[in-house]
């Protein structure tokens, strides 16, 4: 009787080891679909309630070297519904650390978004209805969306 029991002891012992062994790798398996999720695969079946910007700043110098200036260009794209929005530009030029020009700007606009492959198109009219400029974008993660006007190297939105 005793090498019965220490028969079912093992077999006991391999089962319980199996068991953890899948406990385990269940467990891996669902925290990488989770972080996957979380990462490039979030959902963005619609833009529409998000804010993306970009700002660029240029330093320029006067042609005899007497100052230096500095352009900040601040552009944002506001997605209030499906395909509506609203396009803002703020400029603002320093001169030797004081503000000597600034001015906002915005628009509203018209978008196109393709789920699939994440690219969309932006038209933004003036008080008109007429169209201003186009810009084409895609989005390249949960994050940044590379925005292109005409042929231009994109620039890079980040996600407010």
């Amino acid at each position: 009787m005793k090498s019965a029991s220490l028969l079912t002891d093992n077999a006991m012992k391999r089962l319980f080891a199996i068991t953890l062994s899948l406990v385990a790798l269940f467990a891996t398996f669902s925290c990488q679909k989770e972080n996957n999720t979380n990462s490039n695969n979030e959902d963005l079946s619609t833009i529409a309630g998000t804010r993306w910007s970009y700002t660029k700043i240029d330093t320029l110098n006067a042609p005899d070297g007497s100052a230096e200036a500095q352009l900040i260009d601040k552009m944002t794209f506001n997605f209030t519904s499906e395909s509506k929005g609203t396009y803002s530009m703020d400029f603002e030029l320093l001169v030797e650390g004081e503000t000597d020009y600034a001015d906002v700007e915005s628009y509203p606009m018209d978008y196109t978004y393709n789920t699939q492959n994440r690219q969309g198109n932006i038209i933004v009219k003036d008080e008109g209805g007429n169209s201003l400029y186009n810009f084409t974008f895609q989005i390249t993660t949960p994050s940044t969306m590379d925005v292109r006007i005409g042929g231009s190297n994109p620039m890079e939105f980040t996600r407010q």
